[in-house]
């Protein structure tokens, strides 16, 4: 197997688990770090993506269908690349020994990659779903979302203005953290990263309006 690494038709093959190593280096390190990678790159997708309590407002189509089939939304989107690149990858590599095992030639990196594709998307369905049973559960239901009304919450991804959130973390009851997103209750004013700051009122999903918090007594507890 080995030897058709470095012939033409597994070159996108390993470029997937290059790419791979990459990734997973780089969540490491956020994680270790609380850079918050993951969360970056999250709020880069469509709401109904990543928030499924929104699902209910946004019309259902193929893309978020096939989205949600790698549950997509339920664990980290950098987990979810690493899961697919390493079974691309896999798949591609052994296909293309297969291939040249058998007839001793490699096939095209234009048929072997949308064929690796197709055939990587059930192992990253399957690897995911292990993630989904393994991390911890955050809230997601519309009734859980709103009792987050009048808790407090760091922003922790950029300064939200009244028509650009901004990520924030905030710590239920029971100490489970989780992700939202703020804009100011007042049209004018900046909730700038590193804040803290009170939940006044849901818009829609995991968006909430907020005021920074008039008095530190107040602060949950992270």
């Amino acid at each position: 197997m080995l030897e058709v690494i470095g012939q033409p038709g597994c070159e996108p093959f390993v470029v997937a688990i290059l790419l791979m190593l990459a990734l997973l280096m780089i969540e490491v390190l956020s994680a270790a770090l609380g850079l918050g990678v993951s969360e970056a790159v999250e709020h880069l997708l469509p709401d109904a993506l990543v928030d499924p309590a929104v699902e209910a407002d946004v019309a259902p189509n193929n893309l978020g269908r096939a989205l949600g089939w790698l549950h997509i939304g339920k664990v980290p989107l950098l987990m979810i690349l690493v899961c697919f690149l390493t079974s691309f990858g896999l798949v591609g590599w052994v296909g293309q020994s297969l291939m040249h095992g058998i007839s001793g030639y490699l096939l095209p990196p234009g048929l072997a990659s949308p064929l690796a594709f197709l055939a990587s998307l059930p192992p990253t369905r399957w690897a995911a779903g292990i993630l989904v049973r393994l991390m911890p559960k955050d809230e997601t239901s519309a009734v859980s979302l709103a009792g987050f009304i009048g808790a407090t919450a760091r922003v922790s991804l950029g300064d939200a203005t009244i028509d650009r959130p901004a990520g924030a973390v905030l710590s239920d009851r029971h100490g489970q953290r989780h992700n939202i997103r703020v804009i100011p209750d007042v049209s004018g004013d900046t909730l700038s990263q590193g804040e803290h700051v009170l939940l006044v009122a849901q818009v829609k999903g995991a968006l909430f309006r907020a005021i920074p918090v008039p008095n530190s007594a107040l602060i949950d507890k992270e």
